[in-house]
C-alpha cells in the first residue's frame, strides 16, 4: 500500500519536477521535492498572466493583489533543489575524503609492519 502511494506521488511529482528544471538525472532523488511544490497549498492562490503590450509572463496572487514576475512558490522549491543538491555535493565530498583518508592510513599502517 505505501509502496502504490509513492509511486503515485512520484507520478504527480513529474510535471513539478520539470517545471522546477530538476534533471531527469536527478528526479529520482529529489521527486519528493518536486511533489511538495505541486502540492504547496499557496500555488493555488498565483494565477499566471501575460503583460500586454511585451507578452511577457507574471503572476498575480488572487488573495492580496500582489504582482509578481517570478513565481513565488516555484522561486522556494528551486531554492530549496539548489540546497539540497549543494548540500548532497558536500556529503559526497566528505564520504570520499573520509575514503581516501582510511586508505592512505591503510597503506601507512602496511608500509610500516612491512619495514619493522
Amino acid at each position: 500500500r505505501a509502496r502504490a502511494r509513492v509511486q503515485a506521488e512520484k507520478e504527480l511529482a513529474q510535471p513539478f519536477a520539470q517545471w522546477l528544471a530538476i534533471p531527469e538525472s536527478d528526479r529520482a532523488r529529489y521527486w519528493w521535492l518536486a511533489f511538495a511544490a505541486g502540492s504547496d497549498p499557496e500555488l493555488v492562490h498565483w494565477e499566471e498572466l501575460r503583460a500586454e503590450g511585451t507578452g511577457e509572463l507574471y503572476y498575480h496572487h488572487v488573495g492580496t493583489d500582489e504582482v509578481v514576475w517570478d513565481h513565488p512558490v516555484w522561486m522556494h522549491y528551486t531554492q530549496l533543489y539548489a540546497r539540497a543538491k549543494a548540500s548532497s555535493a558536500q556529503a559526497v565530498e566528505a564520504a570520499s575524503a573520509h575514503a581516501a583518508a582510511t586508505r592512505v592510513q591503510a597503506a601507512a599502517r602496511a608500509r610500516a609492519g612491512r619495514d619493522a
